[in-house]
């Protein structure tokens, strides 16, 4: 694995039952897109709330970024991608 975690990253697994936090974030940076909850929750085995909740967790503690993606009908989508640069869609 070629990405390294921040020292506070270790933390994580006091917030987030099982590591789910640091294997989210793994699961965001081995990808070369950004990922939705949906996509999130396939890959943890958690559902889409839960993987939510995560995720804005993550995002509130700056380890990552969140954007919203319009599609033509119905609402935005979160987005989500790490700090180390906006990957290519």
């Amino acid at each position: 694995m070629s990405a390294v975690l921040k020292p506070d990253l270790m933390l994580l697994d006091l917030y987030f039952p099982e590591g789910k936090g640091t294997e989210i974030l793994w699961n965001i940076r081995a990808r070369p897109t950004d990922l939705s909850a949906e996509e999130v929750a396939e890959l943890i085995g958690a559902g889409r709330t839960t993987a939510r909740r995560y995720l804005e967790d993550l995002v509130a503690h700056n380890d990552l970024h969140t954007e919203l993606a319009y599609g033509t009908i119905g609402r935005p989508e979160r987005r989500y991608f790490c700090h180390n640069g906006r990957p290519e869609n």
